[in-house]
């Protein structure tokens, strides 16, 4: 690639760890939303080429003792858990009913600006809205000075609070309202709130994914490193489930344990998973029917204002609240079945069909432009890849399927700037069409923050 489109490509990996709607604490891997576009900058195209070559090898020998990966082990680890956390956050952002709302949003405000129609600027404005609102916590975060003394080893309590958003004037708006949750430490000490967004949700769906994977890997290992190293993963994980700088990953989860009685962290991960996914496809037309907690009457008219806003995050709060209480015997589906129906919605089939429905109905408020043919092939790609995932996403990235999925996945772009398919069913068909849209996206994505600054209410 020539310095322009490295220039281009750094400042995509650039925009992508600074992403509002899926936030990147770490510079492994990263998701850029505006530009749809997957990024691991910690890995070239040699060591990509090797790892996947060392893990289709081992998909394929039958006997794992055979298959020694030495010291190569945490390296495809890393590799493996980095994949599936980003691209599992393109899954959430390409075939949820959630994702494909923000997407036509962020097309409608690439093609206004393209355009150059003015009378369609707004939609530039409304895309930032519902960006900024997916994402809350750059202002909203308060971490206390219990945080600092706190022991990532010590339980934390939790507790439900609502708030308002400011608006561009600076005013708290009474039709924006936030759900926050506070935790503390046993002594009763604040330690940290955070607000309860999208981004909770989708960072639960991509953490369980990763955690998935992790556990997968220990096949790879002989019986005794693999009891050696799943202990050192869930000592990690018990860790990170109460550090303050995780919690943004770990707040739906953490929520889920305690209502429904969950001590084991992957099992809190994998229900949380499968409820998150199920509420970034909840259709709007339910949400009136939802059937709130008693604690948030409290909140008075704030609770009918998270209805109108269709927050998925407010859905899972309150499904959660009437969900069954874990048991061994108890499968997920009959699980998010009756949960469901004590939240007075329909069953999970007849959801299914109506969010169906509400993704075709989404493509109306689509203006055309030059970016609308890629739009309306990545909307159908999202509905295919739907389909396949369910509702509440049954269909996990793995070891086993990440190379052969029938799930379409992006291209990836590394570090060293080259673009690499992880399987066959690739989103776009070459990296030469891959790198001209990112040089075009960043360019627009550029001029339209500029637009934004100018704007005055």
């Amino acid at each position: 690639m020539n310095s322009n489109n490295q220039s281009v490509i750094n400042a995509i990996k650039k925009s992508a760890r600074n992403s509002k709607l899926f936030p990147n604490l770490e510079v492994l891997g990263s998701y850029d939303e505006f530009s749809q576009s997957v990024v691991i900058d910690y890995m070239d195209e040699n060591q990509f080429s090797e790892y996947t070559k060392a893990i289709k090898n081992f998909i394929k020998n039958t006997d794992t003792n055979s298959f020694e990966l030495g010291e190569d082990y945490e390296l495809i680890r890393k590799f493996l858990s980095t994949c599936v956390h980003e691209l599992t956050h393109w899954l959430d952002h390409t075939s949820t009913l959630w994702g494909q709302n923000h997407l036509i949003l962020t097309y409608n405000a690439i093609n206004a600006w393209a355009n150059k129609n003015e009378y369609d600027f707004f939609w530039i404005a409304t895309h930032d809205s519902a960006r900024n609102r997916a994402y809350l916590a750059t202002y909203y975060t308060e971490e206390y000075e219990a945080s600092k003394k706190t022991s990532n080893v010590e339980r934390w309590r939790y507790q439900f609070s609502c708030g308002l958003e400011f608006g561009v004037n600076g005013i708290p708006r009474e039709d924006r309202p936030i759900i926050f949750t506070t935790f503390s430490n046993p002594q009763g000490e604040r330690v940290i709130r955070i607000p309860f967004t999208v981004s909770s949700l989708t960072e639960a769906n991509a953490t369980y994914a990763e955690k998935t994977v992790n556990a997968q890997c220990f096949y790879m290992l002989s019986e005794d490193d693999k009891i050696v190293e799943e202990n050192i993963l869930k000592a990690k994980a018990f860790e990170n489930i109460y550090n303050t700088k995780l919690a943004i990953y770990s707040v739906a989860p953490h929520y889920l344990a305690n209502i429904l009685g969950i001590d084991d962290i992957i099992l809190a991960y994998k229900f949380s998973s499968a409820l998150s996914t199920l509420c970034l496809n909840l259709p709007k037309r339910l949400f009136k029917y939802l059937k709130t907690p008693n604690e948030f009457s409290l909140w008075g008219e704030r609770v009918e204002a998270l209805k109108k806003l269709y927050d998925p995050g407010f859905a899972y709060c309150s499904i959660i609240a009437n969900a069954p209480k874990y048991s061994e015997n108890l499968k997920m589906s009959d699980w998010i079945e009756e949960a469901v129906a004590n939240s007075g919605l329909p069953n999970i089939e007849e959801i299914s069909k109506m969010t169906l429905l509400e993704m075709e109905d989404l493509q109306r408020i689509i203006i055309d432009g030059k970016y609308t043919d890629r739009l309306k092939h990545l909307l159908s790609i999202g509905i295919s890849n739907f389909s396949k995932r369910g509702i509440y996403g049954k269909n996990v990235l793995s070891v086993e399927n990440l190379f052969s999925t029938e799930i379409k996945l992006p291209l990836i772009l590394l570090g060293d700037e080259c673009i690499v398919s992880i399987n066959k069913n690739s989103y776009f068909s070459d990296a030469n069409e891959l790198s001209e849209w990112l040089y075009e996206s960043m360019e627009i994505e550029m001029r339209i923050d500029n637009f934004l600054k100018a704007c005055r209410y």
